[in-house]
């Protein structure tokens, strides 16, 4: 199970964080 959802959680995450990080670098520039 561990080995199953921890790729799934770390490509959840790495999206959250775009999705959070573009808009506040565009906001920035």
């Amino acid at each position: 199970m561990s080995c199953f959802t921890s790729p799934a959680i770390m490509e959840m995450l790495g999206h959250y964080k775009w999705r959070v990080y573009e808009p506040f670098r565009f906001y920035l520039s």
